[in-house]
């Protein structure tokens, strides 16, 4: 399955903005790479390959394209997911 978006602090996200958003900067990350999640996540010790031990409140969970109607956008760029 592809990993189409992120769900974190009650917000939907893409790929390309999602980085940005846990960093909490302004402006899209532009370039998206799972590895940068995954230095994020390790710095928070935070587990991302066992979604129950942490809340999208915490870190962002993955949504894949079974997860999401046609009409679901990025909160940051209004981009469809």
């Amino acid at each position: 399955m592809k990993i189409i978006g992120y769900a974190y602090l009650a917000a939907i996200y893409c790929p390309g903005c999602i980085v940005a958003a846990v960093n909490g900067t302004a402006t899209r990350q532009g370039s998206f790479a799972e590895q940068d999640l995954d230095a994020l996540a390790r710095e928070r010790g935070i587990d991302r390959m066992d979604e129950h031990t942490f809340d999208s409140d915490d870190f962002p969970k993955v949504i894949f394209s079974t997860q999401v109607e046609d009409d679901e956008h990025c909160e940051k760029c209004g981009g469809a997911l």
